[in-house]
């Protein structure tokens, strides 16, 4: 099966679907070109190669990404089966790409019934009315427009809304496998790390509320945090911490995938501070034996078997102080982590991947 692949930004180093990719085109009879933007605004980083070889994958890059004479006949060259769309921006390339080629569109996007994260503000003003109705329309055009829809958000599936959108098939997020887990005795219980960008939307406010009463309770605690900050109010939290805490807290914008996953198997734990999103963090998390604070339970999250929850900055302290005094308490949210990633192995998520690519093959 010859796949083309639609991406805002693709580096098999550094994203998980990038890495299933990987798998899926070494395991499976698949032969995929993406075509994919330069840089990846979320993680700070810009591909060095422009085209790059790994196999059966092929990675064609462009400044920006969009329907232009290039980026066209790149995917016209390639003579796809299947079209495989990520993110909803992508979905007007796909479409000229499909007229050119004759090859159906699967669409990707993380979420799908989620208003608050379907559409961008711009569609809708932030206006709740105007929001519900334009989601509602733009469903129901994605709908009509793709083959499938592979939808990522584990709440979703169990939502009755789910039931009238027949193309939609559910697809979890995947998390690389990266050795065994790292126990409590290899940990310093006074460090945690966050990794990921930072925003209003990812819960920058929560962060710094909750971030900023542990350093206040506990002096010796030491922060990092990697990533960019990505709007103002992302600056704003990284700025007010690194004034008010400057010996507790250190700030990189970026840092290796192995340089990341030291740095949680060092830390006492993570924290998920959004209600939503995230989910590449909680992956591996759970993947190194690091327990995770969530303020509310979302994705896969379960509170007291895989995670604790803490809404507020007095609770987070208690959970924080609570994983560095109580080992068994430490060992049982790791212990429920590592069993409910499994259900996300790079292996058991590229069936699913093959399967629904290959659904779409016999339509």
């Amino acid at each position: 099966m010859r796949i083309l692949a639609l991406y805002p930004a693709f580096d098999v180093r550094i994203n998980e679907m990038a890495m299933l990719w990987e798998r899926l085109c070494a395991t499976h009879d698949a032969e995929c070109t993406v075509l994919a933007g330069a840089r990846d605004v979320l993680k700070a980083h810009e591909a060095a190669e422009s085209d790059e070889s790994r196999g059966r994958l092929t990675i064609c890059r462009f400044p920006q990404l969009g329907a232009t004479p290039e980026v066209l006949d790149r995917g016209r060259a390639f003579k796809p089966d299947v079209i495989f769309c990520a993110v909803t921006e992508n979905i007007r390339l796909a479409k000229v790409l499909s007229r050119y080629t004759g090859a159906p569109v699967i669409l990707h996007n993380e979420y799908f019934l989620d208003n608050q994260t379907f559409l961008r503000r711009r569609y809708h003003g932030g206006i709740p009315p105007v929001r519900a109705m334009a989601c509602w329309v733009g469903r129901s055009y994605l709908h009509r427009s793709c083959a499938s829809i592979f939808v990522s958000n584990p709440v979703e599936p169990r939502l009755p809304a789910w039931q009238k959108y027949s193309r939609l098939r559910y697809l979890p997020w995947p998390h690389p496998d990266v050795g065994d887990p790292a126990s409590r005795s290899e940990r310093d219980l006074l460090f945690s790390a966050y990794i990921g960008s930072m925003s209003k939307g990812k819960g920058a406010g929560h962060l710094l509320r909750a971030y900023a009463a542990l350093l206040h309770a506990l002096p010796e605690f030491q922060l990092q945090i990697v990533g960019p900050a990505v709007d103002a109010e992302g600056e704003q939290t990284v700025r007010t911490l690194q004034q008010d805490f400057s010996k507790q807290i250190h700030v990189l914008p970026r840092c290796s995938r192995p340089e990341a996953m030291a740095l949680l198997r060092r830390s006492l734990f993570v924290f998920s501070p959004a209600q939503r999103y995230g989910w590449g963090l909680i992956g591996d998390a759970w993947r190194t034996g690091t327990p995770v604070i969530s303020i509310i339970e979302h994705y896969d999250l379960s509170d007291g078997k895989n995670c604790l929850v803490a809404p507020d900055a007095t609770a987070f302290v208690r959970k924080a102080t609570a994983l560095r005094d109580d080992a068994s308490l430490f060992n049982r949210i790791t212990a429920g982590g590592y069993a409910t990633v499994a259900d996300h192995s790079f292996d058991a998520v590229a069936e699913i991947l093959w399967v629904g690519l290959r659904s779409v093959m016999r339509s």
